[in-house]
């Protein structure tokens, strides 16, 4: 009898704990409302942890304005035409129809130019394992607009499963361009830059370019351990 309590409060905790799409778009529903390029970032990090065909759907849709809202309540719905003049609402959740409503109850989502690009940037995980091989470049689009980091290990594991030979080379390029950005390794780094050998293009002067920036420092004794470019020897005359 002890252990069968035991294990139903354990049971409660879990299911209490858990969160839903919904609860979690709730908590942070104004950034979304009225969204900016500087501050979405934390929800679109929490919609992308979210994961699943859910969050994948919801990215979609908010990044073609098609996302809504009841003025009411606040509650975050996609919205079908109805042919009088009305429109049914759906469940970002569920996927079911709950309620019909004039236009004057809903208000729709506009994310701006900037907002968008950090939709897509959301969607790259999403898109780079889609089936559709047009979704997965549309996802190398993006990812060359906003790289990070987090990208070279998605990059890594979508090359050695893609079977379309003209997607797999624009992988192995973007990883290249990962791994001269934010490489840890020197000798891969050196690696992936030498692999761009003959490679003139826009893109790739674009990634080149800030290794080949120098800095002027004044010093009264000569550094060890850098890569010196040049040394100035500078004379004071005193009059």
């Amino acid at each position: 009898m002890l252990i069968f309590s035991f294990l139903n409060t354990l049971v409660f905790v879990s299911s209490a704990g858990a969160q839903t799409f919904e609860n979690l778009l709730a908590k942070h529903a104004p950034l979304i409302q009225r969204s900016s390029s500087k501050t979405v970032a934390p929800v679109l990090a929490e919609i992308a942890d979210f994961g699943g065909p859910i969050a994948q759907k919801f990215l979609l849709t908010w990044r073609s304005k098609e996302i809504y809202f009841l003025k009411e309540s606040g509650q975050f719905a996609y919205a079908q035409k109805l042919g009088d003049g009305r429109l049914q609402l759906i469940n970002v959740e569920t996927g079911a129809a709950f309620a019909t409503v004039v236009k004057a109850a809903i208000k729709q989502i506009k994310p701006n130019s900037g907002v968008r690009a950090k939709i897509s940037a959301s969607l790259i995980p999403f898109l780079l394992a889609s089936a559709d091989p047009k979704e997965r470049a549309t996802s190398l689009d993006a990812l060359a607009r906003d790289f990070n980091e987090s990208h070279l290990a998605l990059l890594d594991a979508a090359i050695t499963t893609e079977t379309n030979a003209a997607l797999k080379r624009r992988l192995e390029r973007a990883y290249r361009f990962g791994l001269i950005g934010f490489g840890r390794d020197e000798d891969t780094v050196v690696a992936a830059i030498h692999e761009l050998e003959g490679d003139l293009s826009l893109e790739t002067r674009a990634v080149l370019n800030p290794l080949l920036a120098d800095k002027l420092f004044v010093a009264a004794k000569l550094p060890e351990g850098i890569n010196l470019a040049r040394v100035i020897v500078l004379s004071l005359i005193h009059i």
